[in-house]
């Protein structure tokens, strides 16, 4: 009787339930907010790398920084971006497989643009 009066509702179930409820709620949005998170954070950490391999790593790397892109904008659930991403994944494989996976970005290009390719 007293844990009811200094607890009010501590032993009714309905308000043990409505309590869970509110918790199950809660924890569902602070999850979403999370997985939300989660998949800005891996887009942005793809671009990043994505940046960086253009600047300083080869056709084979960029084919696969690529398609890192295209994937967090798939896990995303962002079809628009997905897209353009999957065009440029398939430009950067052809590079790729036409110049040689081994080959420098920076280099082709500035070769590309001196007109010596």
């Amino acid at each position: 009787m007293f844990a009811s009066i200094n607890r009010p509702g501590w032993r009714d179930g309905a308000v043990q339930h409505g309590n869970t409820r509110v918790r199950v709620a809660l924890f569902v949005g602070l999850m979403s907010l999370s997985i939300t998170a989660c998949g800005e954070s891996a887009i942005e950490k793809a671009k990043r790398r994505h940046d960086w391999v253009q600047e300083n790593g080869t056709f084979g790397e960029l084919c696969v920084a690529t398609k890192a892109v295209q994937e967090a904008y798939f896990d995303a659930n962002d079809m628009e971006q997905f897209n353009f991403w999957h065009t440029s994944a398939d430009a950067a494989c052809a590079n790729a497989q036409l110049l040689g996976a081994s080959t420098p970005v920076k280099e082709a290009v500035s070769q590309e643009s001196d007109g010596s390719r």
